[in-house]
This record gives C-alpha cells, sequence and structure tokens, in this order.
C-alpha cells in the first residue's frame, strides 16, 4: 500500500476510506437504478409474448439484462455493507472479486453467442432454426449459467479453505487478497485461466463485429440507422470488455505492469499480421497493383507496422521474463520504436500527398510519380530510418553502461545518461519535430483532400465513412505519439496512463489495414477472387 503514495491522481491519490466507500456507492447504486428501471420493461415484454420467446437474440438478451442487473445489484450490496461499516472482511472481498469476475464471464459468453447468432441469420436464413433449434437454444443458456456457477463453487471452495475469515480490509482490491493465495498456486491458476476467457471473449466479440459489418456493408447496411446500432454495440462490447476493472492506484507492480503491456503488444501484432497478411498477398501477387504507388506504399506500411508490433513483442517477453531489461536493450528499444513511427508518418505523409496529386491533376499524374521515383521515395524512407538508427546506436555504445539492470524502460530513465553530452537533446528535438510535423502535414493533406473531395466526389457515404476513418486513425497514431513525447515528465508513475497511451497507440497501428487496405474497391474486387466459390456469390456492394 505504500507504493500507492505517489504523486496524486484526481485531488490527491489515497483518499479518505468513507469518501471513497461513499462515491463508489453512489456510482453503482444508481447505475443499478437506472439499469433496472431500462431493462423492466424489456424483460416485461420479452417474457410475455411467445413469438418473441423462441428467437434466440431476445433470449440472449433477457439472459444478458439479468446477468447486468445482478452484477450491479452486488455491487450495490457489497459497498453498502462496507460504507456502513467502513471495512469489509478479506473472505467477503474475496467472493465479490469472484462473483464480479464470473459475471464479466457471463456477459462476454452471451455477448459471443449473440453475434454469432446475428451472423448465422444474416449468413445462413434457411438453415437458422436447423442450427438453433428449441433444445440447442436452452443448452446455449444453461451451459454459460452452469459454468459461471462451477468456477464461482470452486473459487468459493479454495477461499474458504485458505483465507482467514474475520481479517477487516478497509479496500476491497485484489492486489490485497492475492498474497493469502499465492503459496498454493491456485490463484495463479484461477487468474490466468479467466484472464485468458476475458481476452479470448473480447477480441472474439470483436471479431464477431468486424465480421457481421463486413457482411451487412455488402448486403443491408444502407440506412443511418444499421450504422448508429453498429457503433452502439461495438461501444458496449469494448466497453463490457474492460470487466477486470480500472487501476486504482498508479505505481503498480512491475510484474503485473510487464505482463499488461505484453499482452496488449502482443495480441494487437497477432490482429494485425491476420489483417496484414491478405493484403499483403493481394498486393504481391499483383503486377497490376504493384505498379501503383499507394499500394507500393501501403504494403511497406503495413511492413512497418508488423516489425514495430513484433519489437514490442520480444521486448516485454523479454522483460516479463526477466523481470527487468538492461539500459542499454531500452535505449534500443526506444531508438528502434521512434525510428518505425518516422517512417509510418513519412509514409502516411506519401500517402497523402499521392492521393493528393491523384485527385488534383490526374493526368500528370504518371509524370509526377514515374517508376523510377517510386522506388526513390520508399529507399529515401528506409535509408533514412536505418541512418538514425546506426546513429543513435552509436552513441548508446560509447555512452552507456552495457548491464545497468532496470525494472521500467522510459525515456525519462533513459535521458539522464545522455544528458551531459547534449547528443540526447538533439536527437530529442529532431525527432520532436520530425514527428510533430509528420502528424500536422497528414493531418492538412486530410483536410485539403476533404475540401477538395467535397467540390467534385464527396457526394456518397462510402466517400465520408473511408474519411472519417482515416482521420480517426490518424488521431489515434498521433496523439499518443504526442503526449508520450512532451508530457512524458509529467506521468512518471502514471502507469494507468501508459497502458492507456501503449493501448490506443497499438489501436491506431492496427486500424492501418482496415481504413487503406480493406476500404480500398480494388483490393476488395482482388481479396474476394481469392475466396472460394467467389464467381457464384454475390460480389460486394460498395458504401
Amino acid at each position: 500500500m505504500e507504493n500507492c503514495n505517489g504523486t496524486g491522481s484526481l485531488w490527491y491519490e489515497q483518499i479518505q476510506t468513507e469518501l471513497f466507500l461513499k462515491i463508489k456507492l453512489v456510482i453503482t447504486s444508481v447505475s443499478c437504478l437506472v439499469n433496472l428501471l431500462l431493462s423492466l420493461p424489456l424483460l416485461f415484454v420479452i417474457t410475455r409474448n411467445p413469438s418473441v420467446q423462441h428467437k434466440l437474440r431476445y433470449v440472449l438478451l433477457a439472459n444478458l439484462l439479468i446477468c447486468d442487473n445482478l452484477q450491479l445489484l452486488l455491487g450495490t450490496v457489497h459497498f453498502s455493507t462496507s460504507f456502513y461499516l467502513l471495512h469489509c472482511s478479506l473472505i467477503n472481498c474475496f467472493m465479490f472479486i469472484i462473483l464480479s469476475f464470473n459475471f464479466c464471464t457471463v456477459e462476454i459468453f452471451f455477448t459471443i453467442a449473440f453475434s454469432v447468432d446475428r451472423c448465422i441469420a444474416i449468413k445462413w436464413p434457411l438453415q437458422y432454426e436447423t442450427i438453433f433449434s428449441s433444445g440447442r437454444k436452452k443448452t446455449i443458456v444453461a451451459a454459460v449459467w452452469l459454468l459461471a456457477i462451477l468456477l464461482t463453487l470452486v473459487a468459493l471452495f479454495v477461499a474458504l479453505n485458505k483465507l482467514p475469515m474475520n481479517v477487516p480490509i478497509e479496500r476491497c482490491h485484489l492486489f490485497i487478497v492475492a498474497p493469502c493465495l499465492s503459496d498454493s498456486g491456485i490463484f495463479e491458476g484461477y487468474n490466468t485461466l479467466m484472464s485468458a476467457i476475458l481476452l479470448l471473449g473480447s477480441y472474439v466479440c470483436i471479431l464477431g463485429c468486424l465480421l457481421l459489418l463486413c457482411w451487412d456493408i455488402r448486403l443491408f447496411l444502407k440506412t443511418r440507422r444499421a450504422w448508429v446500432t453498429l457503433v452502439m454495440q461495438f461501444y458496449c462490447k469494448m466497453e463490457n470488455c474492460n470487466g477486470t476493472g480500472s487501476l486504482w492506484y498508479e505505481q503498480i507492480q512491475t510484474e503485473l505492469f510487464l505482463k499488461i503491456k505484453l499482452v496488449i503488444t502482443s495480441v494487437s501484432c497477432l490482429v494485425n499480421l491476420l489483417l496484414s497478411l491478405p493484403l499483403l498477398f493481394v498486393i504481391t501477387r499483383n503486377p497490376s497493383v504493384q505498379h501503383k504507388l499507394r499500394y507500393v506504399l501501403l504494403a511497406n506500411l503495413l511492413i512497418c507496422d508488423n516489425l514495430q508490433l513484433l519489437l514490442g513483442t520480444v521486448h516485454f517477453s523479454t522483460s516479463f521474463y526477466l523481470l527487468h531489461c538492461s539500459l542499454i536493450n531500452c535505449f534500443m528499444f526506444i531508438i528502434l520504436s521512434f525510428n518505425f513511427c518516422t517512417v509510418e508518418i513519412f509514409f502516411t505523409i506519401a500517402f497523402s500527398v499521392d492521393r493528393c496529386i491523384a485527385i488534383k491533376w490526374p493526368l500528370q499524374y504518371e509524370t509526377i510519380f514515374s517508376s523510377g521515383r517510386k522506388k526513390t521515395i520508399v529507399a529515401a524512407v528506409w535509408l533514412l530510418a536505418v541512418l538514425l538508427t546506426l546513429v543513435a546506436l552509436f552513441v548508446a555504445l560509447n555512452k552507456l553502461p552495457m548491464n545497468v539492470p532496470i525494472e521500467r524502460c522510459h525515456l525519462f530513465i533513459v535521458a539522464p545518461c545522455l544528458s551531459d553530452s547534449g547528443i540526447f537533446e538533439g536527437y530529442n528535438t529532431l525527432m520532436s519535430a520530425i514527428l510533430l510535423l509528420g502528424s500536422y502535414v497528414c493531418i492538412l493533406g486530410c483536410l485539403l483532400l476533404l475540401c477538395w473531395d467535397i467540390r467534385l466526389f464527396l457526394k456518397t457515404r462510402r466517400a465520408w465513412v473511408t474519411l472519417a476513418m482515416q482521420v480517426l486513425q490518424l488521431i489515434f497514431y498521433s496523439a499518443p505519439l504526442l503526449v508520450d513525447i512532451f508530457l512524458i515528465k509529467n506521468l512518471k508513475h502514471m502507469d494507468d496512463i501508459d497502458i492507456t497511451i501503449s493501448a490506443i497507440f497499438n489501436l491506431g497501428i492496427s486500424l492501418v489495414p482496415l481504413v487503406y487496405g480493406y476500404r480500398s474497391v480494388e483490393l476488395q474486387g482482388l481479396l474476394w477472387k481469392l475466396l472460394p466459390l467467389s464467381r457464384n456469390m454475390i460480389q460486394p456492394i460498395s458504401c
């Protein structure tokens, strides 16, 4: 608990227990009341109409509502008793955490089933009733609740045998209960299982949303109502995936910090690789695509992003395994990450300029971007990154000690080791200028393209959606970079903000293949030809 007494978060970090519990109680009870008022009419309609009850999606919706209300009711009861007594027992805290985890698991499984139900209903409407018969619907619902009950019983059995019964604690947190079970090894196994379920469920939900989105774009997604509904579903799924709770303290343990960073980076690397491979395959196998600069730049963007995420995965894997990293390895990781960001931004600038010239001067496009100039642009960007990396590594090998272990790899840890020579300040200024200038050139390019498209081409929903996705990707990618560069000194001990920045940055990277690749009509057609039986099926509809 001493580690929590840092620099302060909102007013100050360690607020009084009574005020803390009062805030938690008010938030939870109000949420419970609002959710109950919103759920009761829906549950009344579903339970009173036989025509609705035989449809799986409404059965799942009813169970989702029941699960959510039970979870909020559990939180209200827990914080009410804790506020009344100004403490809770260790066993009650453990039961509350386990039940909350299991309710999150039920929520995610029902959301997965809901997504699968909608995909099957759209893709195979004639076979839908056969696949989801009445017996299978009941089996799905019963299996989810039975799994939650079994996990709860196992956890409670462990708690009754391992935890003291009447030990009072002021705050109910996972890191308080964990040491009491760490000697038996059961907590680690249960925590790993629950983390795997929540993580897998989260990304299955997201993947289900993406599949449903792609299918709806081809067939049904032609109204604003459909778009709004889909965005709300995606937002709700992203919120429900955060079932493990936020970080209520700024400086968390190094092992947990590295585990979270490793999971975020490795999952982002896997998702980005799965999204990039089909695009790279199509671009490298079609000569008609290879001579167009935008697809050459896209291929290099995808390669750069995958290398950057792979670098992060390797770095955090070794750091998590050793629970530290050397100072020289930390510096190399920071420099390589900065250089990959530089390559990314330069290619994005080239992409924006390419699109502006293609729209503004279509007749002179081939003259401006000849085959030799295309190769020169790509080679120049990579050569600049290699030169910057070599210079930085040369400085590091001469100025930094080799085997000094550090727990966290941050820029402000490496900076003092180079501040006496003035080289770090110069390099940091150069990189900041490049990143800042590159970010705003990209934004300016997008705005110019938007203004020009409004005059000529921006008359369809597809163009607006593509442009909005490009702006979002640019914000998700550039904002964490600028925060990391200019505000890092003010965020030294705020691990929750550091993790949030990493997650947003990785999201910005993962949006690159979706925004610049799968939105292309030409690449969509080439990808469609790779699918089996594509000639006998309906071709994708642009929207």
